[in-house]
């Protein structure tokens, strides 16, 4: 049998693949049906996992539970015959993930100390139990980077906050000033935890409150196509500052080297409360910085504006690096050689951690030619943790060549795409050579027609959408 990891708090799904033997005549149809020997799961629990493809069970997010290790087992047959059948093994160790910290309102803000200040950590959660927080504990630090020390109210008393997710601190409650606040958050049962933090600047004086949605992802991928919406507010009675204009700026990061400056990471004019990000244009590895001004005129022309600010970050994916992809022996006969599809090396950023394994081949040379992924790719294997496999392969084109594509990813769905090719050539000659064998006489190759019932079922989730 094969061994794997899952997420708990994410979606599985197992694929059986089978491969007869070409001695089989007659019927060629398998059943497949599944079971979950270890005790974990009932039969009637297992039977409700099917799909609409027998091969394929989907395990939901939240079935499995973390610590405990998963063995799914499915039995082939075929049609008529079932006494000829095989059976495969799949352990896969549930894993508990880790607990998402986040403070709304963006990493770093200022506004008056004149204004209560809200401090909202209720988008922070557990993977393992959406819409469960009664198990977690919210515990808050205040640090005064004027005094380096812990922080103080106006009374001079040390500042004590509850631990709750969500609390708003009365005006006036600290003195104009910049702060470090800082939220730890610890599941009660296993001692997993996380942490965010905010800066918060207090000027003496009334300006905007200004504050941008928490991010509800740890990175972010830039894919060519896709976005990302940052959500700007402002509390309070925008009235009492007259005309409000607004801003989105680059405070750190790459900057693009267009004409254009940092306005090209942006597919919306940055004049407006809420922006969007052009993804495809930011860079891997990278951590941006993009601050949200309020500038508030009063209709009094001869006062000065004021302006408050809130500043959100958004750390860049970079996809697994620096490691190798070789399918073994470099050639053989269709359904007939084994061929080790195996990966070593890998890395990425620890929090980006575990990584897994995609396989895929196509017939012909075109898809090991392509940079981007390609229509013609057929499965091997899903994305598991497991890094090499062994499978036999279909003819290969005209010069017998296989394209064989692994993908290796990242728990943040970064990925990186690597091929090489094999040549594969026709079954027909050493299928007639063993026909002439079964002829004079008995064998237990017949006996076992199931030649390749893969050992290792495939996971859901594929590297490339599947």
């Amino acid at each position: 049998g094969t061994s794997t990891s899952s997420r708990v708090a994410e979606s599985l799904k197992l694929t059986a693949s089978a491969t007869l033997s070409p001695c089989v005549s007659g019927s060629t149809k398998v059943f497949f049906s599944w079971r979950e020997p270890s005790g974990y799961l009932t039969d009637a629990e297992v039977s409700a996992l099917a799909t609409s493809q027998p091969r394929s069970i989907q395990i939901p997010a939240g079935t499995m539970k973390a610590g405990r290790t998963y063995v799914f087992e499915v039995v082939a047959a075929i049609e008529g015959s079932t006494y000829l059948n095989n059976t495969a093994q799949l352990s896969v160790y549930g894993v508990a993930s880790d607990l998402f910290g986040s403070i709304s309102g963006g990493s770093s803000r200022k506004q008056s100390r004149l204004d209560s200040l809200s401090l909202d950590a209720s988008s922070s959660y557990d993977p393992d139990r959406i819409g469960f927080y009664e198990h977690l504990n919210y515990t808050w630090t205040c640090y005064d980077l004027s005094t380096h020390d812990s922080c103080t109210n106006s009374s001079g008393y040390p500042l004590v906050l509850p631990s709750i997710a969500t609390m708003t601190l009365a005006a006036k409650t600290l003195s104009a000033g910049d702060y470090i606040i800082r939220l730890w958050l610890k599941a009660e049962k296993d001692g997993r935890n996380a942490t965010a933090s905010v800066e918060i600047s207090l000027a003496a004086t009334a300006i905007p409150v200004v504050g941008i949605d928490a991010l509800t992802v740890t990175k972010v991928n830039n894919n060519a196509g896709t976005y990302l919406q940052l959500v700007g507010n402002i509390a309070g009675d925008t009235t009492a500052y007259g005309t409000i204009t607004y801003e989105w700026t680059l405070t750190s990061g790459d900057e693009p080297t267009e004409d254009s400056g940092y306005s090209s990471l942006f597919a919306v004019e940055v004049n407006r409360i809420n922006a969007v990000l052009e993804l495809g244009a930011l860079t891997q590895g990278s951590t941006y910085q993009f601050t949200l001004t309020a500038y508030a005129q009063g209709d009094d022309d001869t006062v000065a504006a004021v302006s408050g600010y809130a500043v959100v970050t958004v750390p860049v994916n970079s996809p697994p690096t620096s490691g190798t992809f070789e399918v073994t022996p470099g050639s053989g006969v269709s359904l007939t050689t084994g061929f080790s599809f195996s990966c070593a090396s890998w890395v990425d950023d620890v929090e980006d951690l575990p990584l897994k394994y995609g396989f895929r081949s196509a017939v012909g040379m075109d898809v090991a030619k392509s940079t981007v992924t390609h229509s013609l790719e057929q499965m091997v294997l899903s994305a598991t943790t497991t890094t090499s496999f062994t499978t036999t392969l279909p003819e290969g084109d005209s010069t017998g060549n296989i394209s064989c594509v692994a993908y290796i990813k990242d728990r943040f769905s970064g990925a990186t795409r690597v091929t090489t090719v094999v040549g594969v050539s026709s079954l027909a000659a050493s299928f007639f050579g063993r026909r002439r064998r079964l002829d004079e006489g008995p064998s237990d190759e017949f006996a076992n027609y199931m030649t390749n019932l893969s050992s290792s079922l495939l996971e859901a989730g594929s590297l490339i959408g599947d």
